[in-house]
Parts: structure tokens; sequence; C-alpha cells
């Protein structure tokens, strides 16, 4: 061998200039001390005598020195040539694809022909793909590739190792010695290597679970998910407390160890609530959760006040979180505070708000949290209600309304609550809760010395019989009797409240329901020697609580409803407007024909409890001396000096108190009502001008107000249009 031998064996004159690049997913991985060695002595020499072609193996022209024949371009998503030259990383979908559905030329197909320096002719032969499985045809390349080795062999250590990997069995001198090529080929430990690889690649590509990442993950997956019904079922345990407003903690606390020594003691007292419930539910088949509280960490229980505080602080944001997110960057509201006590006896403010649901377009109260205060100047709430809007990320310029109860702090026109939050927000109109206001109309309506005398009456008797269990049974077993018949058989269970009028009037019309075994049982009591119940026989036994009863539970029977309206999270200004309207037409008719109203059912109803427990109907004597006047009549006396003035003063209260609802804007709305729009007298000229005025800087666009005209045809055949879905559409 000489050195033009050497010199001779180049890939330059093997291998002509190519087209296009090839490199493949192991070509990047070759190293210096393999690319030194491509050329050796054995693969220098020629295998049958003739003249060598030499192969150059520069690693530049390894990637390079390529023919690209391209004579299937239908055929590259399956070609590995064209693959393989596209000089990126392969998918496993296309590395599977390679390996079990590559391209297969059929019997018809053409392979080329490769010409020797003698004019000999070679042509690669189908039956070689039949005979060697692993040996894939590129139409891109013209040639045969080992599509094991081309995709998943290690390093290349000899020349004959990159036939068939980084370069095609396409050449001349290589297709008439395939078979030393291939069988080379074969022997090699790359080529065994690449094998096993690529066999591994399918079975876990076809079935992931057998792939060692995947158990791997698979065990990580296990723990996840068993921790997550670990956190679950604690979760359930905290969420039921919550929701039945049991106490989580008990009289004690109880360590881990205490908690697996009595884990199977279902029937045992537990140092808490939260305890004993996921004892029960374990009790229930949560095998998961005892195997978690039987053998986990001692540190890792998640049984302990942290971790349940941490619970309940996550449930608390993702709840209002939820909430929030009903509230667009463009949903107008209103917000609702009202200040109370806990039962730590800490001063804190309760936060709703008020909104139309942009979705469901109905009027939505959502309370969002308390806030603890520790000043209750109107300056100092307006600061936290203010840094709650920012907390909650709500635009100050959405706000269009505030509701607080009528105290100086918050109602005042200077310092008050109401003026700082509205330097902050322009439109957030004041107004006094109506249900408070409707409250404050009936206290000023009980001023008559009759009425609260009465009240004073009732209120004592129901602390009687609450008092004592003794005259509680006493009491239900004289209503029990036989003999009796009455609907209402449950005594009111607190006395009056003054600032839940509700509770009195449904309490006034328990108690007349009740008035005879009442009066009996008092009776009964008084014989057995109770000098309390001496003391309240006689005033209930007399007329003039009778009638007074009676008077109050005919007239605040129209109010109990209205109150109860009013309260109604979903109620609009419409609704309430024409209920408060409806209840002073009552009032307005009722005296107007208070002679009939007073005498048939008021009068009537006292008499036959009178009669009932043997009281003459008459006047107070005391009254008739004091002011000279001589009104024998009891009917005539209680109508002027007790009905009528309590059914005025009521009328001019509820009418002054809730005058709220003659506002500009409350009126403008109402008449969107149906039964507004299709009267005779409404201008919708003068309406639209009106509502421009009031509204189009909350619309976006003004012409949107003419949606009224939309469905003013069909005013006539609506029964009732929900308020509300006439104030979203201008909204």
């Amino acid at each position: 061998m000489s050195g033009d031998k050497r010199k001779h064996a180049s890939l330059d004159s093997f291998v002509t200039i190519t087209k296009k690049p090839l490199v493949t997913s192991s070509s990047s991985q070759l190293t210096e001390s393999i690319q030194s060695e491509l050329v050796t002595h054995e693969i220098a020499q020629s295998i049958d005598g003739e003249p060598e072609e030499s192969e150059n193996t520069d690693p530049s022209n390894v990637n390079q020195n390529l023919i690209v024949i391209d004579s299937r371009p239908d055929t590259h998503d399956n070609d590995i040539g064209f693959q393989l030259s596209l000089h990126t990383p392969l998918t496993d979908e296309t590395k599977y694809k390679l390996l079990t559905k590559p391209f297969q030329p059929d019997k018809k197909y053409t392979f080329p022909n490769q010409y020797g320096k003698n004019g000999t002719v070679r042509r690669f032969m189908l039956t070689w793909l039949d005979q060697h499985s692993f040996l894939s045809y590129s139409p891109y390349y013209e040639g045969a590739f080992c599509t094991a080795c081309s995709l998943f062999s290690p390093l290349a250590s000899s020349q004959s190792a990159i036939i068939f990997v980084h370069y095609p069995c396409s050449r001349f001198r290589q297709l008439k010695h395939f078979t030393a090529h291939i069988k080379t080929h074969i022997n090699s430990e790359n080529h065994k290597t690449a094998i096993v690889r690529a066999t591994n690649f399918v079975r876990t590509f076809e079935n992931p679970s057998s792939g060692i990442d995947y158990q791997l993950d698979r065990n990580r997956i296990d723990v996840i998910e068993k921790n997550k019904s670990i956190l679950l079922s604690i979760i359930k345990v905290v969420i039921t407390c919550a929701r039945q407003n049991i106490a989580l903690r008990g009289h004690r606390s109880e360590d881990v160890m205490s908690i697996r020594e009595h884990l199977d003691a279902v029937e045992a007292p537990s140092g808490s609530n939260f305890i004993s419930l996921l004892k029960q539910r374990i009790d229930a088949g949560d095998h998961v959760l005892r195997s978690h509280l039987e053998q986990g960490n001692r540190n890792s229980t998640y049984t302990s006040s942290s971790t349940q505080n941490e619970i309940i602080e996550l449930i608390h944001e993702h709840i209002l979180s939820s909430l929030l997110s009903r509230v667009g960057p463009t949903t107008l509201y209103s917000i609702i505070v009202d200040g109370t006590t806990d039962s730590s006896n800490i001063d804190q403010l309760s936060f709703l708000i008020r909104y139309v649901d942009p979705h469901s377009h109905k009027i939505r109260e959502d309370f969002l949290g308390f806030v603890h205060t520790t000043s209750s100047t109107g300056e100092a709430i307006a600061e936290h209600i203010l840094s709650c809007l920012k907390r909650f990320q709500l635009s100050l310029t959405n706000c269009i309304g505030q509701t607080y109860d009528g105290a100086p702090c918050m109602s005042g026109i200077f310092n008050g609550c109401q003026a700082i939050i509205k330097r902050f927000c322009p439109d957030a109109e004041y107004m006094h809760c109506t249900s408070h206001l409707l409250n404050l109309a009936l206290i000023d309506s009980s001023s008559s010395h009759f009425i609260r005398n009465m009240f004073g009456i009732i209120k004592s008797v129901i602390a009687f019989f609450n008092d004592s269990p003794k005259r509680s049974n006493a009491l239900k077993y004289e209503i029990e009797r036989p003999d009796n018949d009455y609907l209402i058989i449950i005594f009111p269970k607190r006395v009056f409240c003054d600032t839940r009028w509700v509770e009195r009037n449904v309490a006034i019309e328990t108690f007349l329901e009740l008035y005879i075994p009442i009066s009996n049982t008092l009776d009964v009591l008084r014989i057995e020697g109770d000098s309390s119940s001496e003391q309240l026989y006689h005033p209930i036994n007399s007329f003039e609580t009778i009638i007074c009863t009676c008077i109050a539970c005919f007239l605040l029977g129209e109010i109990t409803p209205l109150s109860r309206l009013l309260q109604t999270p979903t109620i609009d200004f419409g609704v309430a407007h024409h209920h408060v309207s409806s209840v002073l037409k009552t009032f307005n008719v009722r005296e107007a024909n208070a002679v009939d109203y007073f005498k048939n059912i008021v009068f009537e109803q006292a008499k036959e409890i009178a009669k009932e427990l043997f009281v003459q109907p008459s006047a107070p004597r005391t009254y008739q001396r004091r002011h000279g006047q001589h009104i024998l009549d009891p009917e005539e006396f209680y109508r002027d000096q007790v009905f009528l003035p309590f059914l005025r003063e009521l009328k001019a209260n509820v009418d002054k108190r809730l005058s709220i609802f003659g506002h500009p804007r409350i009126q403008l709305l109402t008449r969107l009502r149906p039964e507004c729009i299709t009267a005779k007298s409404c201008s919708t000229t003068e309406l639209y001008k009106q509502l421009t005025e009031q509204f189009s800087d909350r619309l976006p666009q003004p012409l949107q107000l003419f949606v009224f005209a939309l469905f003013m045809p069909a005013c006539g055949t609506i029964v009732f249009v929900p308020f509300v879905l006439i104030y979203a559409s201008l909204t």
C-alpha cells in the first residue's frame, strides 16, 4: 500500500456533489476520534481488485455529499431519507411510523441503475428488503437505510458503520458487494444495540404503561391521587361543619397518637367535632383515610387547627372568586353595609354588593365578607369600604348606589360615611334601607298610649311564659286540649325586638290567635298561687287590651308582607313602589270607610274574644273624667280615639319614611314598566328625552334608549315583565 493509494481513497471520487444535505438524529453525535478513523486500510482496498471509489470522511461532507433524486415526493411522510434530511428532531409519532409503516416499493417499482467504471450495471433488488426487515428504501435518495440504526444507533466507530446509517446503500460498489456490507452491518454491536432500542421504542409507544418513565410517573401520580383523596375527605368534613354551623374544635385537642388509639371507637366521645366526623367517614368505609391516619407521617396528618384554618381560607377565596367573577368590568353595582357585633363582642361590618347578573339578567345580592372595625366614625367606616372595593377590584366609577342604616355616622351629609363615599363614587346615591325606614315608620306610629300599653302587656306575657318551663307546659296543655281547635299551637319564643317589627307583627297575630288559652292558663296559675300571673291576668282580661290587640293586628297585617317584601334580595324599585302604593291606598280606603271596617271586623272580633272571657265591652272611665268627654259607646270611643289615630299616623309615617320612591331616577325607571308604557298618557318623545338626560352617560350608545320601542307593541299582551329586564337593557 502506498501513499497514493491512501490519497486516492477519498469521498470526492466516491460521492458526487449533493443537491440537499442529510442530517440524521445520530450524526450530530459523531466525535472527532471517530471522524479520524472513518477511513481505514481495510475499507480503502478494493474487494474485487477494481480501483477504489474513495470516500471523504470530513464531517462537513458527511452531511452534504449525497445525491438527492426525490423520485417519489408523495412518500415523504414515511420516507426515512426525506425525514432525516429535514435537519429537525423527529417526533415519537414520526419515528413510530418510520419503524412500522415505512415506504415499501412494489414489484413494479423501477430502481435506478448504478454504473461502474468499466460499464458494469448494478441495481437495488427488491428481495433484499424482504430478506432484511430492518431495511427501508428511500425514494428521496434512491437507497436503503437501516431504520433502527438511523434512528437509534450509537456513535459509529468505522467506515463500514456509516453505510445504512449516515449514507444510504445506493452506489455501485455498495450494491455490488451488498451481501458483504449487510453482513458486516448485521454483526456490528451498534446495529444490535439499535435493534433492541427500536424494539423497546415500538413496544413502549404502543403500550405506554410498559415504559420505565411511565412507571416512575405512574407511581408519582398514584401518590398524588392518594394525597388528593385524603385531602378531599378532610375538606368534606370541614365543609360539612361550615354548612351546618358546627364548631370544628371541641373542649380539648387531640394529638396523632390519641387519634390512632381511638380511631375505631366511633361511639366514644372525641375532643372535637372534626375528629369525630373523620371517624365517621372511616367507619363508613373510607379506607384511604384510615390508612393515612394509622400509618401516615405524624407530622403530616393534616388534622391540625392550622390546616383547618388554611382549608377554610382556601374555600373562602374560591367562593369569593366565584362571586366576583359574575361582576364584569362594566357591571353597575350598589354596596350594602351594616354594622353588627359578633359573639366575641367585636365590631364588624357586613359587606354586600347588589347587581344585575349579566348572564341571567337577575338581580343578585352577594355577601362578600365581614370587616373588623375599631372606630364607628363615618370616616373610618368609609375607609374600610373603599379598601374593600379596592381589594375586590371593583371599579369605583361603576358604583351607583350605597345603602346603610340611618345612623348619623352613616347618613351625615357632611362627614357621614355616605358623603365620603360619594367623593370617590360620584354616582353612588345614598339610600336608607327601606326595611329600616318601614321599621322607623312603625315606631313613630306607636305614640298612642293605648297601643304602647298593649305592646307592654303582650311583651310581659310572652316573657312570663318563656321564662318558666312549668308555665310554658301549662299553656301548651291548654292549647292542645281536645275541645280546642287552634290553627297556631306554637307560642312566640322571643320578646319584641325594636328593630324587627316583622317579628313583632307575627307575635301579635299569634298572641291574638291564642288569646283565650293564654287567659285560661293565667287563671289556672293564679288559682295555684302564682303571684306573677295575678298581675298579668287582670290586664289581659280588660276590654282595652283586647280591642287594642285586634286593632294592631288588623292594621299591621298589611305591613307584615310589605316588610318581608322589602327584604327580598331580588326585588326592584318598580315592584317595591307598586306594593308601597298599594298599602297606602289600602290605608286610605280603610280611613274613608273606618266606620264599616271597625264595626264589622275589628270590634266584632274583640266582642267574640270578650264574650269567651266574660268581659263586658266598655270605654275606660278615667278617660271620660279627665277629658270631660261623655263617650259611653265603646265602639265609637275606640274607633275615634285608637283606631283612626293609629291608622292616620301609620299612613303618614309610611308615606314620609318611604318617600325615597319619589326619587327622579326611580320614578323615571318605574315609567318603563309595560303598564306605564301602554298608558295613553305616555309620551315616548318626552320619555326618551328624560332618559337621555338621566342615563346617557351610562349607555355605550345613547340610541340604545330606543330599545323600549321594540317591546312597546308587545306590552299590551304582557301580563308581567320583570322590571330588572328593563333596567338591564339600559345598563
